[in-house]
């Protein structure tokens, strides 16, 4: 075990031995690795923990456990930890859910200041989805669920989790009205770091509106470090929406050195935020679609950084029967990077620096575009534009007139 993850527990142990009680679902009637249903045994010990305590440390030993339901911490004004056990081989528990709507749902209410404090760290979530068809029993409905929903929080910490298998939203962090809400009203802070997302996906290209790895709204500060999100398409035969969302009112994200390795829609979507985010030494990969940013510039209060990122489509299978939801059909936006602003503003609010847009021709890419720049707003500077076939042409459409500054572009790639 790394010295990080040693330190990690001691931190936990001190945090337990001075603030928190234990309640150990063994000691509720869980029983692991008896392949029957622990529902009843989690929820009496959830229920029993947040009831008695203000700071309850809910604890599950390593070993596997059969969840019927969905699990649901309601509470307000608490600081609650749902902590799996972790061995020196890093191995967890794992929960096993066979319910087909949220799987763990923190809840709270919609407060001014927003109240409350949700921790969970070292589970493995597993769902029982199916591959995509057209007789599937969720697709395309206009019903959404979260492996991983915590909302009206005011803190909220995620930390080695793994989340397989599932449909619909994997972690799921927002206020319940998203928009017209008291700025305190938000997440003062959010942590998701360490974690995996296998597997998540959902399909609804009429309203567009789920099947991302993690979704992030009304959101004052995060941090998204170290996390890896994938969807392989060969066993689940369908994209996810995207692979992180950031929206609606949310500020200074932190989304460092993760991996979106492929089978969504697009890998990052920004949209409607108040900006103060960086977004730095990311690997976005398997889509011709690898970023959208809709900004207004009038609610951009705070520049975004884009810095030592790689956009590539490179994964991507050919001739595949994977159904595109943005700009689907359209041979120019769908592109690396789509970029639009509104308002009248000239201000440089959006920094691309040093990040590598790469064009993969021996994967799929059915665009002529490689960056489709709507907005005014925007600086590109010294970052790399290429192919994989210098002698096929491809265009950056700087539509917005924005800055470009000490690029590397190869020759094949024309800036209009």
């Amino acid at each position: 075990m790394t010295e990080k993850k040693y330190f990690t527990i001691i931190l936990m142990f001190v945090y337990f031995a001075l603030n928190a009680k234990e309640y150990n679902v063994l000691n509720y009637g869980a029983i692991p690795n008896d392949n029957k249903d622990d529902w009843n045994a989690f929820q009496n010990c959830i229920n029993e923990a947040i009831k008695e305590n203000d700071k309850p440390y809910i604890y599950v030993p390593i070993g596997s456990y059969n969840i019927s339901r969905e699990l649901t911490f309601d509470f307000l004004d608490k600081d609650v930890n749902f902590i799996g056990e972790i061995n020196k081989k890093n191995i967890v528990p794992t929960l096993n859910f066979t319910s087909s709507t949220n799987l763990i749902w923190a809840k709270g209410y919609l407060c001014n200041p927003s109240k409350g404090v949700f921790r969970i760290n070292n589970l493995i979530i597993s769902s029982n989805n199916l591959p995509y068809s057209v007789n599937h029993p969720k697709a395309n409905k206009d019903q959404w669920s979260a492996a991983l929903a915590i909302a009206d929080k005011s803190e909220a910490y995620i930390n080695n989790i793994t989340i397989k298998n599932f449909y619909g939203q994997g972690i799921y962090i927002s206020a319940t009205q998203q928009v017209g809400i008291n700025e305190n009203s938000r997440f003062k802070y959010v942590e998701i770091i360490n974690s995996k997302i296998f597997d998540v996906w959902g399909y609804n290209p009429k309203k567009d509106d789920y099947g991302d790895g993690i979704y992030l709204a009304n959101i004052s500060s995060a941090v998204i470090k170290n996390n890896i999100i994938f969807n392989n398409t060969v066993k689940t035969k369908q994209l996810g929406r995207c692979g992180i969302v950031v929206e609606y009112m949310s500020e200074n994200v932190q989304i460092i050195c993760n991996e979106v390795k492929g089978g969504y829609d697009r890998p990052i979507h920004f949209e409607s935020t108040f900006g103060g985010h960086t977004v730095q030494d990311n690997f976005f990969k398997g889509s011709d679609m690898g970023l959208i940013l809709s900004e207004s510039i009038k609610d951009l209060n705070k520049p975004i950084l884009f810095k030592n990122n790689y956009f590539t489509n490179e994964g991507l299978e050919k001739q595949n029967n994977l159904s595109k939801t943005f700009a689907k059909g359209n041979y120019g936006d769908r592109a690396l990077a789509y970029i639009v602003t509104d308002g009248d503003s000239n201000e440089i609010k959006i920094l691309f620096d040093s990040n590598i847009f790469f064009v993969d021709f021996n994967s799929q890419y059915d665009s002529n575009a490689l960056i489709n720049n709507r907005s005014k707003n925007v600086k590109f500077k010294n970052n790399s534009f290429k192919t994989s076939n210098s002698d096929q042409t491809i265009y950056i459409f700087n539509y917005g007139k924005s800055n470009f500054y000490n690029n590397i572009m190869q020759k094949s790639v024309i800036l209009k």
